[in-house]
């Protein structure tokens, strides 16, 4: 039988609309816990991994019940350097069209490429 996952994303973080976040430790807002539970039912023995970021965590450690967590910094979301916690509209404009011309390749100052990333999380 072929390994089944299932893939959970954080509840949406406490952040201002329009702020740019991937690595900033956030506070995570609240998450439908009995609705998840339902959801993953089947995976009730399934090892669980996390983020170490803080609204990742505290929806594993909610979700596994006394399991063991195993935090992983490779699970970690996308480093945007100098654009972490700035509105989205303080970043250039240039900036921005030449990242979305080329999320591969492109890495915000002092953060990582979208290569880097999947890199990242292929060594997973």
């Amino acid at each position: 039988m072929a390994p089944r996952y299932a893939l959970l994303r954080h509840a949406p973080a406490r952040v201002a609309p329009g702020t740019c976040y991937g690595r900033l430790d956030l506070e995570p807002g609240p998450a439908d816990l009995p609705a998840l539970r339902v959801a993953l039912a089947g995976f009730a023995q399934a090892p669980l991994f996390s983020s170490p970021a803080r609204r990742c965590h505290v929806l594993a450690e909610a979700l596994a019940e006394g399991r063991p967590v195993a935090f992983d910094e490779r699970l970690l979301e996308l480093d945007f350097g100098a654009w972490e916690g700035r509105p989205w509209d303080a970043v250039p404009r240039d900036a921005l069209d030449a990242w979305a011309a080329d999320p591969l390749g492109f890495a915000p100052p002092g953060g990582e490429s979208g290569a880097a990333l999947i890199a990242r999380v292929r060594d997973f």
